[in-house]
């Protein structure tokens, strides 16, 4: 939308409760269908445009930089995600009656920060006396208005009547876990300029504390076991077919063992 306050040119405003994304094998071939590049195109021709593009690219001094900046349209974002989760079923298609690996991608922010440089901003820093290596990283500085932040993420190998859902929304560890719950401070900033080679287009920074996980031999089965029941886009490459289908029966029965061992013990 077209703010009012003229503080921007563009705002985007997103907030939203948990959201539930469950794969669909047979929806994502589809979907991957459509998008597969046709036969007949080269990577040759892709690379070539691609160098043609990077030739074309030259450095900006920081009268351009700033006109760049000043002249690129201004969004102010403002995106607010609590915690997504995907559910990859067995065999791709669920139902709710089998296992499941589930990422819980914890609590997403997108927003964009601080202040634009301008061509008014160039003048004053003249004004002040600042030498062109200062008023350079001061525009640097502020060709990157985005940031995008995770935290509480946690990834999950549940079989068909074990309760996951309380378990993240708890989120406490548990013997389902193969990633106990993180919180990573994470930035993505992204460069406003995308032709000047002296900017990098996106910084990442960040503080990764210690990982916590947890792979059991019964849960690593049970995600091998999962990971070959699903036919998974590229099929074109059908050489290893017989063995992935040889291997997914093997774990299936190891699987069917385990289970039957837990029940046991209860």
């Amino acid at each position: 939308m077209n703010p009012i306050d003229e503080s921007c040119d563009q705002r985007i405003d997103v907030s939203t409760q948990p959201l539930k994304i469950t794969y669909d094998a047979e929806t994502i071939n589809k979907v991957v269908e459509i998008f597969k590049l046709p036969s007949d195109t080269s990577l040759d021709q892709i690379q070539i445009a691609a160098e043609n593009r990077l030739n074309k690219m030259k450095e900006m001094t920081t009268t351009g930089l700033a006109h760049a900046i000043d002249k690129q349209i201004c969004l102010n974002v403002n995106i607010d995600i609590q915690a997504p989760y995907i559910i990859i079923p067995y065999g791709g298609k669920y139902t709710g009656s089998e296992n499941v690996l589930v990422a819980n991608l914890g609590h997403l922010k997108i927003f964009s920060f601080g202040k634009r440089s301008s061509t008014a901003d160039l003048k004053r820093l003249h004004e002040e006396g600042k030498t062109q290596t200062e008023i350079m990283e001061h525009l640097v500085k502020h060709a990157y208005d985005f940031k995008l932040e995770f935290k509480n993420l946690q990834i999950l190998m549940a079989q068909s009547d074990e309760n996951w859902d309380a378990a993240i929304k708890n989120s406490m560890s548990t013997d389902m876990h193969l990633l106990n719950p993180l919180s990573i401070s994470f930035t993505y900033s992204k460069c406003v300029i995308s032709d000047d080679p002296k900017l990098p287009h996106g910084k990442v920074k960040g503080q990764l504390p210690s990982i916590d996980v947890k792979l059991s031999e019964a849960r690593i089965l049970m995600l091998f076991s999962l990971i070959f029941s699903i036919t998974w886009p590229s099929s074109e490459v059908q050489s290893n077919e017989i063995e992935a289908i040889t291997v997914c029966k093997q774990l299936d029965l190891i699987n069917c063992v385990y289970s039957d061992r837990k029940r046991t013990t209860q």
